[in-house]
């Protein structure tokens, strides 16, 4: 396209950029963001997230983060392509500042939001054993503030994350008790996940009663 003198629009920027998330590959997305600055392209609420985004998922956190401060007027698609981004990277404290700050700017979260927000617990509950009471205390109450404050209305995906949350805290009957507060049936969405973890915790703790004898 460029050997044809033909300038890329935005729509073929945000493709490619994309198209280097998917792939992990972070020098060519680097080299795209450099294509960005030397023709002064600005970043706006659809490169800016797209780019953001890239460098999340190849592993640059960082500059993920960087990009996202240099958008100059973040919608929530900015908001929750970082806060998913610090997710995905198990930065609990750094989703919960940008959540707050999502809040005090105006945006207002949405479903969309509340799943990034309690995957970050979700995630950070991996191998994690020292604090996870916090996590958990923080898990549930997002989700049970979720349609009383920001009027969203919990999702499968959001009782997932909880539900995941509490089956690696061995909260296993916590996690059957929600299911069955849930006021629609989870269990085709749920069910095979809640069972790989619960056999993953009976295969626990049965390694731990052997190691005991």
């Amino acid at each position: 396209m460029r050997a044809v003198c033909v300038n890329p629009t935005e729509a073929t920027l945000v493709c490619i950029v994309s198209a280097c998330a998917d792939l992990g590959a972070l020098d060519r997305g680097k080299r795209l963001h450099s294509f960005l600055d030397a023709h002064r392209i600005k970043l706006n609420t659809v490169l800016g997230p797209a780019l953001t985004d890239m460098y999340a998922k190849c592993g640059s956190i960082e500059e993920a983060i960087q990009v996202f401060h240099l958008i100059p007027r973040k919608d929530v698609l900015s908001w929750n392509t970082i806060i998913a981004g610090l997710a995905m990277h198990s930065h609990v404290k750094g989703c919960y500042q940008l959540f707050m700050q999502m809040i005090q700017s105006g945006s207002e979260p949405d479903d969309i939001t509340f799943v990034a927000m309690l995957s970050s617990y979700s995630h950070a509950g991996y191998g994690a054993h020292s604090g996870m009471a916090g996590m958990v205390e923080e898990g549930l109450r997002l989700l049970g503030c979720m349609s009383s404050r920001f009027n969203v209305t919990p999702k499968a995906e959001h009782y997932g994350c909880v539900i995941d949350l509490l089956c690696h805290a061995g909260l296993l009957e916590k996690a059957m008790e929600l299911i069955v507060e849930c006021q629609w049936n989870p269990m085709p969405v749920l069910g095979e996940h809640y069972l790989v973890l619960v056999e993953s915790m009976v295969m626990w703790n049965l390694a731990s009663g052997l190691t005991s004898i």
